[in-house]
């Protein structure tokens, strides 16, 4: 067999190739210019139609919808962050957050700072929800 026809047998839709993902596995999605959208997107479509739970998704940068990120798709108390031990500053077009030292509340409320303007008031309506204070 030649490597094309290798290659063609496996080929996969986004749609079949996330059916591979389950409950509690963790994906890497390449950042920035690498960044598959229509992947992406089949992950979330197929994720929340199989109501799936605890995926740990793994990124660097984002460059498109990040689909993953928005609060439908979420599970109430789920954290959105990275680990304390591995940043202490976050940059965006926006501001920056200064991470460092911070517990979860106060971690939320620096990268709320420093999202998208269009993003921030749902945002803060669910910080509201999630530690029962105003942002």
């Amino acid at each position: 067999m030649d490597w094309k026809k290798i290659y063609d047998s496996k080929v996969k839709s986004p749609q079949e190739a996330v059916k591979i993902i389950h409950s509690g596995d963790r994906v890497l999605i390449a950042h920035a210019a690498a960044e598959p959208d229509t992947l992406v997107s089949a992950m979330v479509e197929y994720a929340a139609g199989q109501n799936l739970k605890n995926i740990n998704i793994v990124q660097q940068h984002d460059m498109g919808a990040c689909r993953f990120f928005e609060p439908s798709f979420l599970t109430e108390g789920t954290a959105v962050t990275t680990s304390r031990n591995d940043v202490d500053y976050i940059v965006t077009e926006y501001g920056i957050a200064h991470l460092k030292g911070k517990c979860l509340r106060e971690r939320a409320r620096e990268l709320i700072k420093i999202a998208a303007p269009a993003f921030r008031e749902e945002l803060s309506g669910e910080f509201l929800k999630r530690f029962g204070k105003d942002f």
